[in-house]
């Protein structure tokens, strides 16, 4: 289940997340870089699915965390590219990503701190909190997604979306 908030929403489960993530598919344009902000754990690449499937990754098929790969590639319309950067948090070079960052995809950056001495290339900024972590073994662990526009320089309203 979604619920809207003024600039962000509450996911409460996979499914919601994964929902989410199919509908902002439908916001993204070739050449969108999206930096991705959560927690370990908090839900980044089941956003990354629902993402996929938006854009036309198969409904069978899985989006898997890049962090051992660093990069996996999506056979969408248009590609998506997933970046994972936690091992190089402070230590990279914009060129070794360059790649990645076409004007005919879509790249979403996982751990993007790096990106932010490069802001003229991130379009939004996806941020995913969790609300009862301390309490996640005793009940299902619920985030707040919001997300960030850098060429109108404000949140989303996630109303319409959701």
């Amino acid at each position: 289940m979604l619920q809207s908030l003024t600039s962000a929403v509450v996911v409460q489960d996979t499914a919601s997340m994964h929902a989410l993530g199919v509908r902002l598919a439908a916001m993204f344009v070739p050449g969108d870089v999206i930096a991705l902000e959560g927690v370990m754990g908090a839900g980044k690449t089941t956003l990354v699915q629902g993402i996929a499937w938006g854009l036309g990754l198969p409904q069978d098929q899985y989006a898997q965390s890049p962090s051992y790969a660093v990069a996996i590639s999506y056979p969408t319309t248009p590609v998506l590219h997933h970046l994972d950067l936690y091992r190089f948090l402070e230590n990279i070079n914009i060129a070794d990503i360059d790649a990645y960052l076409s004007s005919t995809d879509v790249t979403i950056v996982e751990w993007p701190q790096a990106l932010y001495e490069h802001k003229e290339i991130v379009k939004y900024t996806i941020s995913i909190e969790m609300l009862n972590f301390e309490n996640a073994a005793e009940r299902p662990c619920m985030r707040t997604v919001s997300v960030y526009d850098y060429s109108t320089m404000s949140y989303l309203d996630l109303k319409g979306i959701v």
